[in-house]
């Protein structure tokens, strides 16, 4: 069983095999052996559910689409992969090459496709999308004043995927990173989370709509954006006052 252990692990054989002595009850023995038989079953069923919905991907695409040489390996399926290679499908789908967004893997682009299609004439602009997934402030007005600008509770299922996509963001050393972790500090996690969702499906829209390629600018070319927009700020409010802004260095 050791000899079996995922090439990922850190662990050394022997100590693997080490940790595998032990007290085997004739239960938990049981137990296991059915979760295995389980676990096994739904791998199968999963895999169909995957093969017949790359089937209907092909007829999507087209003449559009040419299948790749390399595959994806079977051990995606117990990652919560794919038994085939999406990548060129969506590409071929789409028309770009959507998985070049940040926090967008096969799986989010397929739920985004299956829910919004491919069409993004239907919404007007980006602001229309992102209001249909349900990301933009409902603002509530009354006598002039804004009463409520929450947004609005109960998203759609592709709303969802993009909010599930902004998730693991901030960790990373992208712009769309910096962006959320310079704006959680300032408002809280929560609605830095549905901002950079938001962004996230303008850049979807952008992409299907008219067609632009995506480039990463990386977290240090937006702190720096950021800083030279902070000082054009502080020049105007000066420039107001009657002062004028000097560097010191």
């Amino acid at each position: 069983m050791a000899a079996l252990r995922d090439p990922r692990c850190k662990e050394s054989q022997a100590t693997i095999a080490a940790a595998l002595n032990g007290n085997y009850q004739e239960e938990h023995l049981f137990e296991l052996k059915v979760a295995v038989e389980m676990f096994d079953a739904y791998s199968v069923k999963i895999q169909e559910c995957e093969l017949a919905g790359q089937v209907v991907l092909n007829d999507l695409a087209g003449d559009s689409y040419v299948e790749p040489e390399k595959q994806a390996s079977d051990w995606r399926i117990m990652g919560n992969g794919f038994s085939f290679n999406p990548q060129a499908l969506i590409t071929a789908l789409a028309g770009q090459d959507l998985l070049s967004l940040p926090g967008l893997g096969p799986a989010t682009v397929i739920t985004l496709i299956s829910e919004c299609g491919l069409d993004m004439t239907r919404w007007p602009s980006a602001k229309h999308f992102v209001s249909w997934l349900g990301l933009s402030p409902q603002n509530k007005i009354s006598g002039g004043r804004v009463l409520s600008s929450r947004t609005r509770q109960g998203a759609t299922r592709a709303g969802s995927a993009f909010w599930m996509a902004a998730v693991p963001i901030s960790r990373t050393s992208t712009a769309l990173g910096a962006f959320q972790r310079r704006l959680s500090a300032r408002v809280g996690k929560g609605k830095a989370l549905i901002a950079t969702a938001r962004k996230i499906a303008i850049l979807y829209y952008n992409m299907l709509r008219y067609g632009m390629a995506f480039q990463e600018p990386g977290a240090l070319a937006y702190q720096q954006a950021s800083q030279e927009r902070h000082v054009r700020g502080l020049e105007r409010r000066a420039k107001a006052l009657g002062y004028k802004l000097v560097a010191t260095g």
